[in-house]
């Protein structure tokens, strides 16, 4: 007896990104939530999350430890994500894709089949705006922060290739992406006061560790508050930022003037 399960989702995260900019799909803290979807018996239906809970070096690398058990890490410079796989990094997935290349990853095909993508853009996925996604000849599209539109990260879509499961197989199917975060749930922002020369935080009732950093990864101020930090020693220029509050971080740039 075979069933098909159909995979779906939801996706809580950490940072705020910009569609011209890299979206990194691994964060600390980083929950899927997910639903095991069976099609044919409803009553087997049920939810779970997986998240990004630590870091763990394997000889000499370090990895994103997801709480089902896999090891990732992502090479924010070829925009490719892999998993460790018997010892072994395999390509889960590739962001660094023009309009016409073949799309290779285990979400999208569980044989390998190859989908070229014909369509590059932004929208919003998930509550999230302004992401850049790849669309694919089938209809599914990879989206950078978070990983194939219907499935996320830990799951096969059957948007492209129809999957069957043998009776009893194991393999998880997903609901919603949506994204568990202090900053976006608390509505939390980092502006620039001009008149008092300052870093003002917005909606903040808890103290939040703020790092600023230069254009060239150089720590300029290291603070924690829950209202503003003083920025008259900094020369006028763009700077980065990282908010970080439990496991919750939220990345961006701003403009001192």
């Amino acid at each position: 007896m075979k069933r098909v399960l159909f995979f779906i989702f939801t996706l809580f995260f950490s940072v705020h990104f910009y569609a011209q900019n890299y979206t990194p799909t691994l964060v600390l803290g980083k929950v899927w939530n997910m639903h095991h979807y069976d099609y044919f018996f409803p009553s087997n239906n049920y939810y779970f999350d997986i998240a990004l809970d630590y870091m763990q070096t394997v000889n000499g690398v370090t990895y994103f430890h997801a709480t089902n058990g896999d090891l990732l890490r992502e090479y924010l410079a070829t925009k490719k994500v892999y998993k460790l796989v018997d010892g072994v990094e395999e390509l889960l997935l590739d962001f660094d894709l023009e309009i016409g290349d073949d799309l290779v990853s285990p979400i999208v095909s569980m044989i390998g089949n190859t989908n070229p993508i014909v369509e590059i853009g932004a929208n919003s996925f998930h509550g999230i705006s302004n992401l850049k996604y790849y669309g694919l000849d089938c209809g599914e599209k990879l989206i950078e922060g978070i990983g194939v539109q219907s499935v996320g990260l830990f799951g096969m879509s059957s948007g492209c290739d129809p999957i069957d499961y043998d009776e009893g197989n194991s393999l998880v199917d997903m609901a919603f992406l949506s994204i568990d975060d202090y900053f976006i749930s608390n509505n939390i922002k980092l502006y620039y006061n001009k008149e008092i020369k300052s870093l003002q935080l917005k909606n903040a009732s808890n103290l939040i560790d703020i790092q600023v950093y230069s254009t060239l990864g150089k720590e300029v101020l290291s603070i924690k508050t829950n209202s503003s930090m003083d920025v008259s020693s900094l020369e006028k220029g763009i700077y980065y930022y990282t908010l970080s509050k439990n496991h919750s971080v939220k990345k961006g740039s701003i403009l001192i003037y």
